[in-house]
C-alpha cells in the first residue's frame, strides 16, 4: 500500500512540474515555436514506471493544460493534448527494450521517438485548428513554413533534455532503488496500477 501511495504521489508531482513547466519555463519564438521543457517531467515518469504510468500522467496534465490554457476548450482540444500523452507514453515504450542493450542508446532514442512523436502530433493539432476552427489562429501556410524551426528546435532541445532526463532518472533510480535485502520500494519490481 505505501508503494502504491508513494508512486500516486510522484506522478502527481510530475504531472504537476509539466503544467508548472509549461507555464513558467517556455519561450515563445513564434506562433508555432515554442521552447518548453514541461515534458521533461513526463518522460521521467515514463522512463521509471512505464508506459501505462506515463500515459496516465501525460493524460492528466494534457488535459489540465488544454483547460487552463488561453484558448479554452474547443473542438480542438483533445488533438493538443496527444502531446503531452505521447511524452509520458513514448518514452516508456522504448526505454525498456533498447536499456537490456545500452543503457545511454535507450534514453537518446527514448527521447528522440518522444519528440518527433509530440511534433508531429503539435502539427496535427495547428493543422486540426486551421481546419476546424473559423477565424484559427494557425494557417496551413504558416504552419508549413514554422515546421522547419520547429523542427530544428526540436533537435536543439533534444540534448538538454536527453542529458536532464539520463541525470534526474539515474539519481531516482539511485532514491529508490534499495538493495533486495532491505524492505525498500524497488520502481522495476512494482506492479503497475
Amino acid at each position: 500500500m505505501k508503494n502504491k501511495v508513494l508512486k500516486i504521489t510522484f506522478c502527481s508531482i510530475m504531472a504537476a512540474m509539466a503544467i508548472a513547466l509549461n507555464s513558467v519555463a517556455s519561450l515563445q519564438i513564434t506562433p508555432s515555436i515554442k521552447i518548453t521543457f514541461y515534458a521533461l517531467p513526463l518522460m521521467v515518469t515514463s522512463i521509471l514506471y512505464g508506459f501505462k504510468i506515463g500515459f496516465l500522467t501525460g493524460l492528466v496534465a494534457g488535459v489540465i493544460l488544454q483547460l487552463i490554457s488561453p484558448y479554452g476548450v474547443t473542438i480542438t482540444a483533445p488533438v493538443w493534448a496527444l502531446a503531452p500523452i505521447l511524452w509520458g507514453t513514448v518514452p516508456g515504450l522504448i526505454f525498456k527494450p533498447f536499456n537490456k542493450i545500452n543503457k545511454y542508446l535507450a534514453y537518446v532514442l527514448a527521447v528522440f521517438f518522444a519528440s518527433i512523436a509530440s511534433n508531429l502530433s503539435n502539427t496535427l493539432a495547428m493543422y486540426c485548428d486551421c481546419l476546424f476552427i473559423a477565424d484559427a489562429y494557425y494557417t496551413a501556410a504558416s504552419i508549413l513554413l514554422d515546421w522547419p524551426g520547429r523542427i530544428l528546435t526540436m533537435f536543439v532541445t533534444m540534448i538538454p533534455y536527453i542529458i536532464i532526463t539520463f541525470i534526474v532518472c539515474d539519481r531516482l533510480k539511485n532514491i529508490f532503488l534499495f538493495d533486495k535485502n532491505e524492505k525498500g520500494f524497488n520502481i522495476e519490481d512494482e506492479e503497475e496500477i
